[in-house]
């Protein structure tokens, strides 16, 4: 998860699914693998951390023995809950649960908007706490420009309003998740007093990778015992994109782009289970 908190919407659905009615669902950046490789060496350097450093609750939290839970009682501890590295994303817009039947008019109206906007370069940098120090619900990392990335995220506002699903009732920040904070930031992670951006974590290195953006997904959130499992429902291209992937004779490039799962490059063959994201 990255990317926004997966919150529901008023008027976007509540209650349980009726049926494949309606499927919950969320705009996304996909990361290739060598993203998600080097932000999920970022996330065990964290887990050593809390367990070098922590206190013995903290490490007691961190120890991968445990899975995250109690060995005596089996009930779920606290603290940070990391996002599984095949589930690293960037959320453009989340949806909520949406009548099914919109799902190739989104498709097609994010198409439209897409259809002029140049793939972007991305570099992930350092790490914080999102939204605030104040608040630390969330531990992310930057996305740099950030212009080009509010403007993406715009045209995909666009398009969601476009089909008649309501306007986002907050300004999109850009941040990608790596773990959320329950319980705020663990002891072992807060940066030292008197740092100048104390939502900052600069002791702690973040590979400056760079991300290639040149497709948006359409993502259905699927929730059960384990979490949720993301799965693409559909691939719109940016523009420059997308006469190579036709060129190509890739599934699912074409027309309005709904596709399952693409396998080679570095993408999932399947649908990506997600914890805490």
């Amino acid at each position: 998860m990255s990317g926004r908190g997966h919150r529901r919407r008023p008027g976007a659905g509540s209650g349980k699914e009726a049926g494949t009615a309606r499927v919950r669902s969320f705009v996304a950046i996909e990361l290739p693998e060598e993203v998600r490789r080097a932000l999920g060496g970022v996330q065990e350097e964290i887990r050593a951390r809390l367990v070098r450093g922590g206190t013995g609750a903290e490490r007691a939290r961190s120890a991968p023995a445990t899975g995250g839970r109690s060995a005596r009682s089996g009930r779920a501890e606290k603290g940070p809950r990391f996002v599984k590295e095949a589930s690293l994303h960037v959320t453009l817009r989340f949806l909520g649960s949406i009548d099914r039947s919109l799902v190739p008019c989104l498709v097609e109206a994010l198409r439209r908007e897409l259809a002029g906007v140049p793939p972007l370069r991305l570099v992930v940098g350092g790490l914080r706490v999102f939204p605030s120090a104040a608040r630390p619900r969330v531990l992310s990392v930057d996305l740099k420009p950030l212009e080009p990335l509010g403007e993406l995220a715009g045209d995909v506002e666009r398009a969601v309003q476009s089909v008649g699903l309501p306007a986002e009732d907050r300004p999109f920040r850009a941040h990608l998740t790596l773990a959320r904070l329950p319980d705020g930031l663990p002891a072992a992670l807060r940066p030292r007093p008197g740092a100048e951006d104390d939502a900052a974590l600069p002791e702690i290195p973040v590979p400056e990778v760079e991300l290639p953006v040149e497709e948006v997904v359409l993502f259905e959130s699927r929730l059960g015992p384990g979490g949720a499992v993301y799965q693409p429902l559909a691939r719109v291209p940016l523009a420059g994109a997308r006469a190579g992937a036709a060129a190509a004779g890739e599934p699912g490039r074409e027309g309005i782009g709904i596709s399952g799962p693409e396998e080679g490059g570095g993408r999932a063959s399947g649908p990506i289970e997600a914890t805490g994201g």
